[in-house]
């Protein structure tokens, strides 16, 4: 592929400097007579081409839409020659800083790949022998290879309950050739024993017109293992009226928590909250409550509740250990 500067005003350094700030690693082309518009006809941009190899222009599009991805494809195979040629992955590595675990979910992933048409397309296939998940890589262009070379971190349920998983880098190209490569992490064995502890919480309610009011709501919690979802839902009645997710917790050992929930709909006291904080294992602590009587306008209630009104929900996930 090559990008062309449609400005004729601009300099080889702006050009240099733009192409490098968007991390764009295909050719790049100075349009220094300003006449490029005009010579190729290009009356919108994007504008797409194939060129044959005599020069000519086999196919144009002004224009991008997902749909004509597989119309590009089909004018490529037309002009060139079938591609038969799988791509190579040469080198492939899968590293980890620390001991990999779900408390350390993240691998680095490096990789060379050569192929005569160059690879389009690479993913990352994690495998825990029940189900797949899989993680876009990205492939830059080198001289006469394609790299990968990211960090990716992976999903904690996925590896929970694992003893090791596959991990598999795929390679295609725009024939749908392919190749991939396969390696095994080990991981740390990690036991969750108990669903999280919401120690304390609080809500405030401050009413700012007869049908508008804001909630904030507080919590701390404790986890013997990892948190990896702390949610706040606000009912009326028996329905579902907002789900948000708390902005910031420590996964591990999670604290001082707080976030607003802004509704239009009628009288605080006709809803109520649940919130919800589950561990990596599936475990469930909830604690349920109905907001307490309307507040004056612009002011507000604060609500503190103790360990021994709280419910707590063990949920665990069951998985086939490996």
């Amino acid at each position: 592929m090559i990008s062309i500067d449609e400005s004729g005003s601009d300099s080889l350094e702006l050009v240099q400097s733009y192409r490098k700030s968007k991390d764009m690693d295909w050719v790049v082309s100075f349009n220094a007579s300003g006449t490029i518009l005009d010579d190729f006809g290009v009356s919108g941009i994007p504008t797409f081409f194939v060129v044959k190899p005599d020069g000519k222009i086999a196919w144009s599009q002004v224009g991008y839409a997902v749909e004509y991805r597989e119309i590009f494809l089909g004018e490529l195979k037309a002009v060139f020659p079938a591609d038969t040629v799988d791509p190579v992955i040469e080198t492939m590595i899968i590293g980890t800083d620390t001991e990999f675990s779900i408390m350390y979910p993240e691998i680095s992933v490096y990789a060379n790949v050569t192929d005569d048409r160059e690879a389009t397309e690479a993913v990352l296939i994690v495998d825990n022998g029940d189900s797949t998940k899989e993680y876009e890589l990205t492939l830059k262009n080198k001289e006469g290879y394609q790299l990968i070379s990211q960090n990716v971190s992976l999903d904690r349920l996925h590896l929970y309950g694992y003893s090791s998983v596959d991990v598999k880098i795929s390679v295609n190209d725009f024939y749908e050739n392919s190749d991939t490569e396969t390696t095994s992490l080990v991981l740390a064995t990690y036991t969750d024993t108990a669903a999280p502890i919401i120690n304390y919480y609080f809500y405030n309610v401050t009413q700012i017109d007869d049908s508008k009011f804001n909630i904030e709501t507080f919590i701390e919690v404790t986890e013997d293992l990892l948190i990896v979802e702390a949610s706040v839902h606000l009912y009326k009645g028996t329905d579902l009226k907002k789900t948000a997710m708390f902005s910031e917790y420590n996964a591990t050992h999670m604290k001082a928590t707080i976030f607003s929930i802004y509704y239009v709909d009628g009288d605080p006291t006709e809803y109520s909250l649940k919130i919800e904080i589950i561990d990596v294992a599936g475990n469930i602590a909830l604690v349920e409550v109905d907001i307490e009587e309307q507040v004056a306008e612009s002011s507000f209630v604060t609500v503190g509740l103790i360990l021994s009104t709280i419910l707590v929900v063990g949920l665990a996930f069951k998985k086939r250990k490996r």
